[in-house]
């Protein structure tokens, strides 16, 4: 997945946010603007440096979107605790 240029100015800046100390950074982005794609970027970051990430939704249709994002930037690793998956 290319990234559009203001997912990656979001990701940028939430990065500077994080560097310059801030703990907890809220992302607020409209409705199919990205914002699985924009996580999951984040969550491949923190496994390239040997971190864990949590990621929850509510819809079995966002968890397989969640899912196909994951595997596009890279996650090989994935654990799904939910009806229907085999625990990891």
């Amino acid at each position: 997945m290319t990234a559009r240029p203001y997912q990656v100015s979001v990701y940028n800046r939430t990065c500077a946010e994080l560097r310059a100390g801030h703990r907890r950074v809220l992302i607020v982005m409209a409705t199919g603007s990205g914002k699985t794609g924009v996580a999951a970027g984040f969550i491949a970051s923190a496994m390239n440096q040997n971190k864990r990430s949590l990621f929850v939704v509510h819809r079995v249709e966002l968890l397989q979107q969640t899912l196909e994002q994951l595997r596009e930037a890279g996650v090989e690793k994935v654990g799904v605790v939910a009806e229907g998956y085999e625990p990891a």
